[in-house]
């Protein structure tokens, strides 16, 4: 009888778990991954195309492609295969193809202009490697690289393929390649030093260009009518020549000095001409922004394009309200983001102080059935109301240990009555009223020390989820514990609950850190643990979520099941779409 009874429950468990609908194998596509890190938007190298599009690179981020208005057409991350940690040098050949030099690994990839890969250049010829200093490279009429290595003191000569081809420099002594550049007539300007050099494609010198007084030459580009630009930082000029090295123009006090750092010159099919920057942001200044500026063939200034956007620069929390708008605290500037589900940007608000709408250090936030946002308000000792437009509506809350008083409040929950749930720094979790009042202090559950109580969800019935190290404990509204569970117990205790979600049909979602390795996985449970297996991804990336820097995932779920996941070293928000 009593196996019986067993296999009849077995059975009413299957067939719930079908009836549910729960989508256990449900897999995932990550496509989208938008703020990626403009903590520190820093351009490392400028391209055009022959349609007048310019492209930058971003270290440690990603490509980005404007339109001469200025206008960001495209952008792809960086951190995909071949992951390039530090993407610095662009350019494009004739048929839009780009190639991307990694100066961590010294590789070349080569991409389509919408940012499929390609291949790689072949990195080495019989004995000979290219050395981490790759400091140019350029194409000519044929499509052929070429590419400048400082550390070898050569210029090498790749065909479309990533064939190698030849290899030239070792009789002209380079002493400090900077940079290279190639004219319609396949002619060769090396930057090395403090001298410009011509040579034809084959390396046999043609003559160097006598500039009295030059100071320090930081770039070099050429226009449609293989006139050349020479970048002078010390003396914040721009020397104009002739494809023969005859001087036509000086462009006065054209490059920015004092917090401006000049990152690159470019010209265009219109022979306009841009100059790219990098800039300090902040009062006080403490990130950096970038700049482009867009002057006409003789020299006038007609544009500039700042790249400051409102998006996320160290995203902390995030959440999702019913409307599936998302919102994430940006701890580094004290401020509040709101963004649609495809990730455009709505609003902002918030500055550092002790005002209303004033944060120092905005961490947990939470949305209510009403629309409203909650902001634990970590070093102000309080929460803050705001509506979804983020206009102030009410705070709780100052420093202490009684009751409506915190330590550091920086976890956040709201159920389907909104009640708040608030946890601080000293593991207490304390409910309220949407208004603030106080209701009551949750009791510690079963054997648990509460010592670092680090996540809070809810579900649509009004229970909550509490997390520490690697055990999930539900409770009851009024802090009742129904049951807990190990989440990471295939890890032998070398693993930890980072964040938790729950979604519309109460699928808990947990992002488990792996502490050996700084992996991140995301494992589905039912209310009491029952695992459902671990996320399914189909990544842009090769190895899903190696690219997460652990432990820094918080996650949210809308009412789509869209996930929504924020990585707060890299500042990422990468959005995880249900596939159909």
């Amino acid at each position: 009888m009593f196996k019986k009874n067993l296999t009849i429950i077995a059975g009413l468990l299957i067939f719930m778990l079908m009836a549910l609908n729960l989508n256990a194998g449900q897999s995932y596509k990550s496509q989208e991954i938008w703020g990626e890190n403009l903590f520190n938007f820093y351009i490392m190298d400028v391209a055009t195309d022959n349609d007048g599009n310019i492209y930058l690179t971003e270290l440690d981020n990603e490509i980005r492609k404007l339109a001469p208005s200025g206008e960001v057409l495209d952008a792809w991350p960086t951190r995909i295969p071949p992951p390039f940690i530090k993407a610095t040098l662009i350019t494009v050949d004739n048929n839009g193809d780009i190639y991307v030099v990694s100066g961590t690994h010294g590789d070349i990839s080569k991409f389509t202009a919408a940012g499929k890969f390609i291949g790689k250049v072949r990195r080495n010829y019989e004995k000979e490697v290219f050395s981490y200093n790759l400091v140019a490279i350029d194409v000519d009429s044929d499509n052929n690289l070429y590419v400048a290595d400082n550390g070898k003191s050569r210029i090498r000569k790749f065909s479309s393929s990533g064939k190698f081809i030849s290899r030239w420099g070792r009789k002209h002594k380079f002493t400090d390649l900077k940079k290279l550049i190639i004219d319609s007539s396949d002619d060769i300007y090396i930057i090395d030093g403090f001298e410009v050099q011509k040579f034809t494609s084959s390396g046999k010198f043609i003559f160097k260009l006598d500039i009295e007084n030059l100071g320090n030459i930081a770039d070099l580009t050429v226009d449609k009518n293989d006139n050349l630009y020479v970048a002078d930082l010390e003396n914040l000029l721009i020397y104009k020549f002739t494809s023969g090295g005859e001087l036509i123009a000086k462009w006065e006090k054209a490059i920015e000095p004092g917090e401006y750092r000049f990152k690159g010159i470019v010209a265009d099919n219109e022979n306009m001409v841009y100059m790219a920057y990098n800039t300090l942001k902040g009062d006080p200044p403490n990130y950096y922004g970038g700049e482009i500026h867009k002057f006409t063939p003789e020299g006038e200034l007609i544009a500039k394009w700042e790249f400051d956007p409102q998006q996320a620069c160290r995203p902390a929390a995030i959440a999702v309200d019913t409307d599936a708008n998302v919102y994430v605290s940006d701890i580094q500037n004290d401020r509040i983001q709101k963004f649609t589900s495809a990730g455009d940007f709505i609003t902002t608000w918030g500055n550092e102080g002790d005002g209303y709408g004033e944060f120092i250090r905005p961490y947990g936030l939470a949305a209510d059935n009403d629309g409203n946002i909650y902001v634990a308000d970590i070093d102000n000792h309080r929460v803050q109301k705001f509506t979804s437009a983020g206009d102030f509506i009410t705070t709780w809350g100052n420093e202490g240990d009684g009751y409506g008083e915190f330590i550091r409040p920086y976890g956040l929950a709201v159920d389907n009555d909104n009640n708040i749930y608030v946890r601080d720094a000293s593991s207490r979790i304390q409910k309220f009223t949407s208004s603030g009042i106080f209701i009551t202090e949750l009791e510690k559950p079963g054997e648990s020390n509460w010592e670092n109580i680090s996540n809070l969800a809810t579900d649509n019935k009004g229970n909550i989820y509490a997390t520490e190290a690697n055990i999930i404990y539900k409770m009851s509204s009024e802090g009742e514990l129904i049951c807990k569970w190990n989440a990471c117990v295939d890890f032998k205790n070398m693993a930890e609950v980072d964040s938790i979600a729950v979604d519309s049909n109460n699928i808990v979602y947990a992002v488990v850190m792996n502490i050996p390795l700084g992996t991140i996985s995301i494992r589905k449970f039912l209310p009491c643990g029952i695992p459902l297996g671990t996320v399914k991804i189909i990544s842009i990336a090769p190895v899903g979520f190696l690219f997460f820097s652990a432990p820094y995932v918080k996650i949210a779920i809308d009412n789509n099941d869209n996930i929504y996941l924020t990585d707060s070293s890299r500042a990422w928000i990468r959005v995880l779409r249900p596939t159909p």
